[in-house]
């Protein structure tokens, strides 16, 4: 993605379980080598209202990549990106990353999700990819299904599994 600005921040909460990313991206690589890059991504879920006929069901926000994308284009996954030099801190390139790709502003680090997925391209960069389960400032949620290539969806256990299968 682009180097946009995150919003103006808003008070983040951070478990003390991910204090240790509250470091420039350049720190971060410096005591993980032999990673070069680093990519973040967002786990966002939503509840749905109960009604009557069905009860409420736990929903995770897939984006879907650009077509034009060199590397898995028109891909459905979780909001993420590359961390940034710019950014302040690893724990900002997740903010950053879910405000250009959803509009959403990050409120809270839930946790880790995993202890990171190594990868190297075909450059042969070492990249590490950090996960987070997020909540995102209420209110709007809702207008995330209105926002062209993000879409909500059902049975999220599963679909990360269908997710990370359909990608090896």
């Amino acid at each position: 993605m682009s180097s946009a600005t995150a919003p103006t921040p808003i008070h983040i909460h951070i478990p003390q379980s991910l204090a240790h990313l509250t470091v420039p991206l350049s720190t971060y690589l410096q005591k993980n080598s032999p990673f070069t890059n680093l990519a973040v991504g967002a786990c966002i879920f939503a509840r749905t209202a109960a009604h009557q006929s069905s009860p409420s069901q736990l929903r995770l926000l897939l984006v879907q990549r650009a077509a034009t994308e060199r590397g898995f284009p028109n891909l459905w996954e979780i909001p993420g990106g590359s961390a940034e030099e710019g950014d302040p801190t690893i724990l900002h390139s997740v903010a950053r990353e879910v405000f250009e790709e959803t509009g959403l502003r990050l409120t809270r680090f839930v946790r880790a999700v995993g202890d990171g997925i190594q990868f190297t391209t075909g450059r042969q960069n070492k990249w590490m990819k950090l996960t987070f389960e997020i909540e995102v400032q209420e209110g709007l949620s809702d207008a995330v299904e209105g926002i062209a290539g993000g879409q909500w969806m059902s049975d999220a256990a599963s679909l990360l599994t269908q997710v990370w299968l359909t990608r090896v």
